[in-house]
């Protein structure tokens, strides 16, 4: 056996594998979540520009946003960048 030191927690540990990396399936999971959590993409909001963080397969910064590319795809057939909605009253700009 090696002794190594968990990537997770810090502590050292009698690895039975050489490639071991953690001291408990507790220390894998952990870690593995947090990884998966920490990375988040930057995407821009196709509806406002607006920069924003997502991990997943978002394409608006927020439900608000998300509702006017709605309403332009089934107003007006397709979706268009959202020049036409550049009002600060929300109405639409044809």
């Amino acid at each position: 056996m090696v002794i190594k030191i968990c990537v997770q927690c810090g502590e050292t540990f009698e690895a039975k594998r050489s490639d071991a990396k953690y001291c408990s399936k507790k220390c894998r999971q952990v870690f593995s979540t947090r990884k998966i959590r920490g990375t988040k993409n930057v995407k821009i909001c196709l509806i406002c520009g607006t920069e924003f963080s997502t991990n997943g397969k978002r394409q608006y910064c927020s439900e608000q946003c998300s509702e006017i590319a709605h309403r332009i795809n089934t107003d007006h057939g397709s979706f268009k960048r959202a020049e036409m909605y550049n009002n600060d009253d929300g109405s639409w700009d044809d």
